[in-house]
């Protein structure tokens, strides 16, 4: 169950740069896109929890010191330091740096919390970013700009930050939607001054069109998909693998978005995967099941502990 959300989160996720690309070329900036995600994001699931949960609606002021850096951190500064990295270096180098983040919780267990990791998380962490290099054909695009690498470094942290911190809230017994509202919210307000939504040109959502390969879609409903689909369904999704599965785990699945990207790219847009693309796709998806087969053997005895205590219950 929990291995099966993290997959459809990464799905998810994956879906966004198509959609992402298509708005992009109809005029609206990266840095705003992720404003309207977060924000839109926040309203949707503030509603849900008004419907279905109102009574755990309320953020606990004893989390806050750690819903308010997971919101800040491992939401918004890790997606706007992505979309600044872009900027400096090559598309492909930025996620190979960006989807490091395993590796990176890999070092704080074992530094920080000094619980030697699972070797098949180890193996597995590893297999997923050279088959991810091997998929985005790195060597095609290495460009060292040492800022770009910096932010790219940067959004990789943040990645690791949101996984490690909502494990901990996870732990916590920390209501997932209350997470979410914090951490969206948390997000949106520090973006708000550098996003500048008061000159957004929000004309462009009711008569614009997109192009999304051979369709021409209204750009609304395509923001729409954006918001429900790729953001607020993706998140909620990521945190309810959490709940089973050590951080990480979940975040070598969450890498599944670099070929579920390419592959929807396949099939939406047309874009044909070269040999190389789909030989380091099958890597990567090989990688993820040997980080994780440990939690398939084990989902029971996974169920019943707390999250944080995984990484040392499964030592191969």
């Amino acid at each position: 169950m929990c291995i099966g959300a993290a997959a459809v989160s990464a799905i998810c996720f994956g879906s966004a740069g198509i959609v992402a690309k298509a708005l992009g070329a109809a005029g609206f900036a990266p840095l705003q896109l992720v404003w309207i995600r977060l924000a839109c994001g926040t309203i949707t699931l503030t509603l849900c929890a008004l419907v279905l949960r109102p009574r755990n609606i309320r953020i606990p002021l004893t989390n806050l010191p750690l819903i308010v850096p997971y919101g800040i951190i491992g939401i918004a500064a890790a997606q706007g330091m992505y979309f600044a990295a872009v900027t400096k270096i090559p598309v492909p180098v930025a996620l190979l740096i960006v989807f490091m983040a395993p590796l990176f919780i890999l070092l704080w267990a074992l530094v920080i919390r000094r619980e030697p990791p699972a070797r098949s998380a180890v193996a597995g962490s590893v297999v997923t970013v050279f088959g991810l290099a091997v998929a985005l054909q790195v060597w095609n695009g290495m460009v060292f700009d040492l800022v770009g690498v910096l932010f790219a470094c940067g959004a990789s942290i943040g990645i690791a930050v949101y996984f490690l911190l909502a494990e901990r809230l996870r732990a916590e017994d920390v209501d997932p939607l209350t997470l979410l509202i914090g951490g969206l919210a948390s997000g949106t307000l520090i973006l708000t001054p550098v996003a500048a939504p008061w000159n957004f040109q929000w004309e462009k959502l009711l008569g614009a069109k997109v192009t999304m390969g051979e369709w021409q879609i209204y750009a609304l409903p395509t923001l729409g998909w954006l918001t429900l689909v790729c953001t607020t369904c993706a998140y909620l999704l990521s945190l309810a693998a959490l709940k089973g599965l050590s951080s990480t785990l979940a975040s070598t699945l969450a890498t599944l978005e670099v070929p579920a990207a390419l592959i929807l790219s396949w099939l939406a847009l047309g874009e044909a995967l070269s040999p190389p693309q789909w030989i380091g796709t099958a890597i990567m998806v090989g990688g993820s099941y040997l980080a994780q087969r440990r939690a398939i053997a084990r989902r029971g005895t996974i169920q019943e502990q707390a999250p944080l205590r995984v990484a040392v219950q499964m030592k191969s």
